[in-house]
């Protein structure tokens, strides 16, 4: 189930958001940002919220930054590695 699956993630956390910084290292091209809607394209419900939580994570300790602009024609998270 949805609960015991986030559950394990929950539990596991610090594994998860590691090999989530490396992959994002490797998506990142010459200091551009990637961005929130390029990560979670076809992705599940579950994983796309696995994918925000571990973003809060890394930004918080200070490995990247996270941007939203306010603007009516872009909301996209910008995720610039520092």
């Amino acid at each position: 189930s949805i609960t015991e699956q986030l559950d394990d993630f929950l539990l596991n956390i610090r594994d998860y958001v590691n090999k989530f910084y490396i992959a994002l290292t490797s998506k990142a091209e010459n200091g551009k940002p990637l961005y929130f809607t390029e990560l979670i394209k076809g992705q599940p419900l579950l994983q796309i919220i696995r994918y925000f939580l571990m973003l809060l994570f890394l930004a918080n300790e200070g490995k990247i930054i996270i941007v939203q602009e306010e603007n009516e024609e872009n909301r996209d998270i910008k995720i610039l590695l520092t």
